[in-house]
């Protein structure tokens, strides 16, 4: 292993924007590793690059997969953040109501 190499793996790549770590998290989740989904889209979320339009994306879709997995609790919380933001498009917001809705009348809460 080159030098160049052993330094990236030990510090990691920098370089990776926010937009790669939510691609992965697409491709991660239709391929069913929900696991490594909700890593990249926190990644996404947590990326000192995001934008509130790919952030909001990002919660929307680990929402997702968090109802997937049965954490509806976390799933509910992520949905209601997306709905509050300012820079989230509007079929973002549109999408986490209607979803938040669902959830919350399956589980019974609504």
């Amino acid at each position: 292993m080159g030098l160049s190499n052993w330094f990236k793996n030990v510090i990691g790549n920098k370089s990776t924007t926010a937009l790669d770590h939510y691609k992965s998290g697409i491709v991660k989740a239709e391929n069913r590793d929900n696991n490594g989904a909700i890593q990249e889209y926190s990644t996404t979320i947590d990326h000192p690059t995001v934008d509130e339009s790919l952030k909001s994306m990002a919660l929307y879709n680990r929402a997702l997969v968090l109802h997937v997995e049965d954490q509806n609790d976390e799933a509910v919380v992520d949905l209601q953040r997306v709905i509050k933001m300012h820079g989230a498009h509007t079929k973002v917001k549109s999408a986490a109501k209607t979803k938040l809705n669902r959830i919350l009348k399956r589980t019974g809460q609504n």
